[in-house]
């Protein structure tokens, strides 16, 4: 079943639905804002954010896009919003006593490389990596959940991936080949 159509449900009153989008897109939307804000609670709460909005003006969606990407949107433009309110930003932690699925995720070694690693380059490209091959996002929703050309996004993804090589190799990466 397709986003739009769970939309389409719950803006009918299916009360499983808002649950089911939920669902859906709590940690990958949790990801990317944290990607943007660096802090995982924060993270945590401009996502509950964006489902707060979805949740409070259903009409806003207007189907000219996928859910997904208009989900991403809102969650970028909510995290800048909380950077610019905030006066510095605090580096994530590594995974605690309790530790959350995304710590799970990144306990193994070459993830946590991999993500020290894009901490390290430019938040544009991050987000892009991000969006590209957590999400497996087109150009194309790339573009409009950052709002640039197609051309601009491909130009990101380029550098940002020569510019997370580069970080890795200087963590003593190397690449089979």
């Amino acid at each position: 079943m397709t986003d739009t159509t769970v939309y389409r449900r719950f803006l009918e009153g299916d009360p499983t639905a808002f649950e089911e989008i939920v669902s859906t897109y709590r940690i990958p939307l949790t990801g990317f804002i944290l990607s943007i804000v660096r802090n995982e609670n924060t993270a945590e709460d401009i996502a509950a954010e964006v489902f707060a909005h979805l949740f409070l003006k259903k009409e806003a969606f207007a189907f000219r896009s996928s859910l997904k990407t208009y989900l991403f949107a809102i969650a970028k433009n909510k995290a800048k919003k909380w950077l610019k309110k905030s006066s510095r930003t605090k580096p994530y932690s590594e995974a605690g006593e309790n530790a959350s699925p995304e710590d799970i995720f990144f306990q193994d070694e070459k993830k946590k490389l991999l993500y020290r690693c894009l901490t390290r380059i430019k938040e544009e490209y991050r987000q892009v990596l991000y969006l590209l091959y957590w999400e497996e996002c087109s150009y194309e929703e790339i573009s409009k959940i950052l709002i640039k050309s197609k051309k601009q996004i491909a130009n990101l993804a380029f550098r940002g991936k020569q510019a997370l090589k580069k970080e890795m190799e200087r963590e003593g990466f190397e690449y089979a080949g």
